[in-house]
């Protein structure tokens, strides 16, 4: 069952509830990455997606590139500089729950891997 007017999102780059980037995704079939400074949100790019029950969300931050994928189809490629560092986050939020639930993970970089080791804590926003 897809949920009208729902949302998620897959934030990395997440330094504080003001600070933070993340990949939103709308049940309506839009995928963008969203910037938060300072408590301020904006649109940094955006596309379309095919709407399914479920789908799979990937999201890569890489230096200044910012690359999403859903259901393995690579939706948005872009740079932003103005967050360099911070963890990962999820958040959603549907009409019948419009505070979102945010859920962190300290992410570190394990020595000779690529991918940073996470411990997630959930927190309410």
């Amino acid at each position: 069952m897809v949920i009208a007017r729902a949302l998620a999102h897959l934030i990395v780059r997440y330094t504080d509830p003001d600070n933070w980037m993340a990949a939103e995704i709308r049940s309506n079939g839009s995928v963008k990455l969203i910037k938060c400074l300072d408590g301020r949100e904006t649109n940094v790019a955006s596309n379309t997606y095919t709407t399914a029950a479920t789908v799979t969300v990937r999201v890569k931050a890489s230096g200044t590139t910012y690359t999403i994928w859903v259901d393995g189809t690579q939706k948005i490629s872009t740079t932003d500089g103005d967050l360099a560092w911070g963890t990962v986050a999820l958040s959603g939020r549907s009409p019948s729950s419009p505070t979102p639930s945010i859920t962190t993970a300290t992410a570190r970089r394990t020595p000779g891997t690529a991918a940073p080791a996470a411990t997630p804590r959930a927190s309410r926003r």
